[in-house]
């Protein structure tokens, strides 16, 4: 078991609650967007950064796209 930023109990996966794009579904679309954001292409709100920082850090880095992007594969 592992435990998300949140502090609650996960099944040692990744699960993302909230939606970088605000579409409602983990798409190709968050993970291109969070891309631009770790680039530095883009300013991210402050929702986006919450719901995008998968790491914990802050910030949207490249280790948050590639989470993602792994969400969006086993999708």
């Amino acid at each position: 078991l592992c435990t998300d930023k949140t502090g609650t109990l996960t099944c040692d996966k990744i699960v993302l609650e909230k939606y970088i794009n605000a579409d409602g579904s983990v798409t190709l679309a968050d993970v291109l967007l969070a891309a631009k954001f770790a680039a530095k292409i883009e300013d991210p709100t402050p929702d986006q950064i919450q719901a995008g920082d998968i790491n914990t850090t802050g910030s949207i880095e490249l280790a948050d796209v590639l989470s993602i992007a792994k969400i969006v594969a086993k999708n």
